[in-house]
């Protein structure tokens, strides 16, 4: 999957063992704009689905498919680009 990403141009720099035996973490550079990010994200739930079929098994994000065994929501975190550049916080409220 991360080879595939990198070959769309999506810049995987951390790929990694989550927590159980299935989720994994996948870490993208960030993007100039939130709706290319977002974007990215929809794909890759489509590719990972296409992939898993090909190789006759199923995907699911699902937090806890089953109850024996860890889920994964494929949770999205989101750092704007301008956030670790300015190297302050955008979302802060005005200073006092």
């Amino acid at each position: 999957m991360v080879t595939l990403m990198n070959e769309l141009g999506w810049d995987v720099y951390s790929f990694d063992h989550e927590d159980g035996e299935r989720p994994v973490r996948v870490r993208l550079r960030a993007t100039r704009t939130r709706l290319t990010m977002c974007d990215r994200y929809v794909f890759w739930r489509y590719m990972v689905k296409h992939v898993a079929e090909e190789f006759g098994l199923v995907a699911t994000f699902m937090p806890k498919p089953f109850p024996d065994k860890t889920g994964n929501g494929a949770h999205f975190n989101h750092e704007p680009l301008t956030t670790w550049r300015a190297a302050k916080n955008r979302f802060a409220g005005p200073a006092e």
